[in-house]
């Protein structure tokens, strides 16, 4: 079966080519099946076109191709096309286009070479490539416990586990871009601007701006077992705004007693934003062991 929606198929300039986010399944054949030097065939083809400049969707494009595999059946690509019928097709959406997919680089790149190669036609030139395997171990390390899966990565930013086919990876690769994109966006460009917008008793503080002497503790029960930290400065909530950190990216994902995933992280802080941290440590952890719980106390601050 093959399925294309194209709202616009020429890249609009030179400049901005568009980007080709792409996903194929091959065959796999044993050593005694094959020939070393022929690689497995491919068995399914999905890519989403988008605009380079907005991330709009341009169209998608979805095929089957003979033979089976596995996870494909045989009865499922009966009728599906050879890949020499659809070669045209996938060499003009990848043709001058970024070319953008999970582990691009180490798989999907030298299959589509070496497709084009097996029928003797030349392959698609890409204008550039975002391989997000490459871009995450690069930029997000151990989030999401280490696994570098395209589902266990979209499963973190709560996009649920894809189905393991061309066109829904293609799909899901794209939202994972894009979450990518906003992380590192924040990273660049802290939010300074939302001070501005809040209220004197909703605006955050930045540390040289809080007196130590004026921070105060409580404990307010929740509605369950337990109670809820609170820290106020001068009888108002204590919210901080501290750029310009260093955060360490290792986030762990941690289950909480109560069924809520936690996340730990490590920053590095200032001498000023120490001190402030530290005497709000020092007030909670007196809270704490007046609060009669018997967990384990854990300091925020660590040297």
């Amino acid at each position: 079966m093959t399925t294309a929606t194209m709202m616009m198929v020429d890249n609009p300039s030179e400049e901005w080519p568009d980007i080709v986010f792409f996903d194929l399944k091959t065959e796999f054949l044993d050593s005694c099946a094959r020939d070393q030097t022929t690689s497995s065939p491919i068995v399914e083809f999905g890519a989403v076109v988008v605009c380079r400049r907005t991330l709009n969707l341009r169209g998608t494009y979805s095929t089957l191709v003979r033979p089976a595999s596995d996870d494909i059946t045989p009865m499922a690509v009966a009728s599906a096309p050879l890949f020499p019928e659809i070669a045209g097709t996938v060499h003009e959406l990848l043709h001058e286009r970024i070319w953008a997919g999970h582990n691009i680089l180490g798989f999907g790149c030298p299959r589509i070479k070496d497709a084009f190669a097996e029928i003797g036609e030349s392959p698609p030139e890409a204008k550039g490539y975002i391989d997000t395997l490459q871009l995450w171990k690069e930029r997000f390390g151990n989030i999401a416990g280490g696994d570098i899966k395209l589902g266990t990565i979209a499963a973190y930013f709560g996009l649920g586990k894809p189905k393991d086919r061309g066109l829904e990876d293609a799909m899901t690769n794209l939202e994972v871009f894009k979450h990518f994109a906003a992380l590192l966006w924040l990273e660049l460009n802290p939010p300074a601007n939302l001070l501005a917008d809040c209220t004197l008793s909703e605006r955050f503080l930045y540390p040289d701006e809080v007196s130590v002497s004026s921070i105060r503790a409580s404990g307010q029960q929740f509605s369950y077992p337990g109670q809820k930290m609170i820290l106020m400065h001068k009888d108002i909530a204590l919210k901080l705004f501290a750029p310009g950190l260093r955060v360490r990216y290792g986030l762990k994902p941690t289950q909480h007693d109560y069924g809520r995933l936690l996340l730990t992280f490590v920053i590095d802080t200032s001498p000023i934003l120490r001190r402030v941290l530290d005497e709000c440590d020092r007030l909670a952890y007196e809270v704490f062991q007046k609060s009669g719980s018997i967990s384990e106390w854990k300091s925020m601050v660590k040297t």
